[in-house]
């Protein structure tokens, strides 16, 4: 190669690193993209704009080389280029997984509590599904099912599966993977506004972290309460029932209608070593006194 070219394929090859760098990136981010995590995107946005970007500086080195030999390299190495990142555009269209959120069309728009839980049963729900929470990063103060007395930390570990099956089964809850439209499930299992089957207990998860449906069940209960995105109604027959809606200001991510009964059922039963109550709080004139 003439030395006049040779800095220019250097400066050439700097950024074809530059751009499989970025591709690279932008598939690792692609495959681990949750539903929920909203952040990935926006990453991988930003990687779209630095690939146009050194796109561009290579179709700038194309069109000013006079060398016929380097100008071919140089034009095939666009083609390979863009072609891996049409092929990665088009997984991404695959994987994503959205359900607009709007208010007026969500779930619990409208909806007034009919029954306020007591004291006890908060303390049950805040501190079981939130606070102690066992989905993947959701509270420094998680919990596994090994510190709730079980066999082992996991859920296939534990032993626990069986016992959970006779509380909640989960024939009637969709956990969904990418490309799996949440609007058709939602509709599907009456998970649309305005809510009027409060008989059957069901849910529409949209893909969610988690080695089991139980654990993703969890994951998906504790955003709820945590955000507030959660009403207690009677049905039909007097039960309490709990209509949650996981949603971020953009997208819905978890439609879900349940039991009170159930929820608590589920922490009496995992809770073999009595965590959530070994400590027993007295009420006495505005103070609170701790007895551990």
């Amino acid at each position: 190669m003439e030395t006049k070219y040779k800095s220019m394929w250097e400066n050439i090859s700097d950024i074809v690193k530059q751009v499989i760098g970025i591709l690279n990136e932008t598939t690792r981010l692609s495959d681990e993209i949750e539903y929920d995590l909203q952040t990935e995107y926006s990453r991988i946005d930003a990687l779209q704009i630095k690939y146009e970007e050194k796109i561009v500086q290579l179709k700038h080195y194309c069109a000013s080389c006079i060398d016929s030999s380097l100008k071919g390299k140089i034009c095939s190495l666009l083609l390979l280029m863009i072609k891996q990142n049409e092929r990665l555009a088009k997984r991404n269209v695959k994987n994503s997984q959205t359900f607009a959120y709007n208010k007026k069309n969500s779930i619990l728009n409208e909806l007034i509590d009919e029954y306020i839980p007591t004291i006890e049963e908060w303390q049950k729900l805040y501190v079981f599904y939130v606070a102690y929470s066992m989905g993947k990063n959701q509270s420094g103060q998680g919990k596994t099912y090994l510190d709730y007395g079980w066999k082992g930390p996991t859920l296939n570990s534990s032993g626990l599966k069986s016992h959970l099956e006779k509380i909640l089964q989960l024939s009637n809850f969709r956990f969904l993977d990418h490309g799996e439209d949440l609007k058709e499930n939602f509709e599907d299992l009456g998970l649309i506004y305005p809510i009027e089957d409060l008989e059957s207990e069901r849910g529409v998860f949209a893909k969610t972290p988690g080695s089991s449906k139980y654990d993703k069940f969890f994951y998906r209960i504790r955003n709820c309460f945590a955000h507030g995105g959660f009403h207690f109604l009677f049905n039909k027959e007097r039960k309490i029932m709990v209509v949650l809606e996981d949603h971020s200001s953009d997208n819905v991510s978890a439609r879900i209608v349940i039991k009170l009964e159930t929820l608590l059922k589920i922490v009496n039963c995992i809770d073999k070593n009595d965590i959530l109550s070994s400590g027993e709080q007295l009420y006495s004139e505005g103070k609170v006194l701790v007895k551990i």
